[in-house]
């Protein structure tokens, strides 16, 4: 017997974005003579277009109704397309016209960007099942990325991965525990492009103030160089080995998800920092190489199925990662006051000074320490007698030891309950917060506990004398837990009875955020100041937390 068939697609997405925007601040007159210096305004538009092509050929068939394949073949062009233009004018004449005369304004600023990027995908797939117990998947595909150098455009990621279930084994078929469970597997080669711009590979130059110059006494607008051309820049790949196992027991009333999983990230695509002596601040490459690897554990389980039901969902990931290598043999760089990068280590670990204390009265003062009687004193690791960089080590990593969430469903008649809780477990945060307001320089709010500070009559070893222009050095006394488990969702419903003319309506409250059983002492221990910067996480440099919030809503279908 034999089933076949063959089918064809083709998208064409254009998706189109535009802004406008006009702004006017009308002046502030304190005295006669800022009569002339009105307002300042201007105007700025933006417009992207992205251009998104895909055709798919498919082609599946059967055999003898126990053999399943299927071809599938992808190409897939993208373009984006952004431009974007602004004027900025200040000192006017009066507030008469606005922002509809720039050219009355004394000063002038006028910008224009544009970029486009364009990647090509071809994809083949080989999907084979044999008798719903084994299945194989094979994937080949080239991707051609417009921001990477002449000399590597193109990368081929290939992947490959099986399953096997189990529970169709005639071995299985006598058990009654489990109701399905089967193993899996897989590897496959993937690629980045996102962590670069679309022009980081050539030879940039631009305008700016400090390229500025006076010629034959005229004030001349100059363009230097700006960015280092790198033709062999080149896709970042990772390597990653997957295996899983599934189990369902008790006729799906238990299910269970567990995966192992190892990542390696080659040529990672990373913007290093320069040497001001080269005339350039950065440089964008292929500098490193890095591994996850890990363990994640789900399980679902449907505990009452009566007048109750009762659901709950749990899971649990151990991650660790370690920086493999870095270009040109370097082992360390600081990324920086107290975060570094070093080969064998994880990203996201701090170097700081050891603390130890407040210097008390009659205590000799280490040469390098830049303190003083009732200052900060930190620790001489090396033994040499003196306080140097020498002295700093790793006191911290922002990685937790494992993540993981918890929910669970109530459902009772007409009510319902769901509860989501979410949480980290052995992550460290610098406090940046409580640097700076335990930090007495003078002209700053500190902490009220700085009433407590050092004096010959309070001789404590926390908070220290008034600096008088000096810093506090940075150590691990503003290292902190950032272990948290959150409330995130509450959510109370009831479902009205039937009405005429309404398939169904629910009234709901629900809260998110409600609370957060943390020791860390600032406003929010799930912080980054540096956004998704991998290299500089686990900071706190004042950050605004995450809101708390209620609603009460009305959910209506016809």
């Amino acid at each position: 017997m034999l089933a076949k068939g063959l089918t064809y697609r083709a998208d064409m997405n254009v998706i189109q974005s535009s802004a406008l925007t006009d702004s006017y601040s009308p002046r502030s007159i304190s005295n006669t003579s800022d009569l002339a210096s009105a307002g300042s305004a201007g105007k700025a538009n933006s417009y992207g277009t992205n251009l998104l092509h895909e055709s798919i050929l498919t082609y599946q068939t059967k055999l003898n109704d126990v053999h399943s394949l299927k071809f599938t073949g992808v190409f897939a062009t993208q373009k984006q397309l952004s431009n974007a233009n602004s004027i900025s004018a200040s000192i006017f004449p009066n507030d008469a016209t606005t922002n509809e005369a720039l050219q009355l304004a004394t000063n002038r600023t006028v910008s224009s960007s544009r970029s486009e990027t364009r990647l090509d995908s071809y994809m083949g797939r080989i999907n084979y099942g044999y008798k719903d117990k084994y299945f194989v998947d094979v994937i080949t595909r080239i991707d051609g990325a417009s921001q990477f150098g002449i000399n590597n455009k193109y990368g081929f990621f290939p992947a490959v991965s099986a399953a096997w279930r189990l529970i169709e084994e005639p071995f299985m078929k006598e058990q009654t525990l489990l109701s399905d469970l089967k193993l899996r597997g897989s590897y496959g080669i993937t690629g980045n492009a996102n962590a670069i711009g679309a022009y980081n590979s050539l030879a940039l130059v631009g305008s700016g103030t400090a390229n500025d110059y006076q010629f034959n006494h005229i004030y001349t607008t100059g363009i230097a160089p700006t960015g280092i051309p790198n033709p062999d820049l080149k896709w970042e790949k990772s390597t990653q080995i997957d295996i899983g196992l599934d189990v369902s027991l008790l006729n799906n009333r238990l299910n269970l998800v567990l995966d192992w999983y190892n990542k390696r990230t080659d040529d990672l695509l990373f913007v290093k920092a320069l040497p001001l002596s080269s005339g350039y601040g950065t440089i964008t490459g292929n500098f490193a190489s890095l591994e996850n690897q890990g363990f994640e554990f789900a399980a679902n389980a449907n505990i009452l199925n009566t007048k109750l039901k009762w659901n709950v969902n749990a899971n649990i990931t151990f991650n660790r990662n370690k920086l493999l290598s870095l270009a040109g043999d370097i082992q360390e760089f600081a990324v920086n006051n107290f975060g570094i990068i070093r080969v064998g280590q994880p990203l996201g670990i701090f170097k700081t000074y050891v603390f130890d204390g407040n210097y008390q009265t009659g205590e000799n003062i280490l040469p390098g320490s830049d303190s003083r009687i009732g200052g900060t004193k930190v620790r001489d690791v090396n033994g040499d007698g003196k306080i140097s960089v020498d002295d700093q080590v790793i006191t911290g990593n922002a990685n937790p030891d494992f993540i993981f969430g918890f929910s669970t469903d109530f459902k009772y008649k007409n009510v319902d309950l769901n509860v989501f809780f979410s949480g980290v477990q052995g992550n460290k945060v610098y406090n940046l917060i409580r640097y700076t307001f335990e930090n007495p320089l003078g002209g700053r709010n500190l902490y009220k506990e700085l009433v407590n500070r050092w004096s010959s009559t309070n001789p404590n070893n926390e908070y220290v004398v008034p600096l008088q222009g000096g810093r506090l050095p940075i150590s691990d006394r503003f290292m902190e837990d950032g272990s948290f488990i959150r409330c995130k969702n509450i959510t109370l419903g009831y479902t009205l009875p039937p009405i005429k003319g309404i398939s169904n309506a629910r009234i709901y409250v629900s809260t998110n955020n409600l609370f957060t059983i943390t020791k860390y002492s600032g406003f929010d221990p799930e912080v980054n100041s540096y956004g998704n910067n991998n290299t500089l996480i686990g900071v706190d440099n004042l950050v605004y937390p995450v809101a708390k919030s209620y609603l009460v809503g009305l959910q209506v279908s016809f």
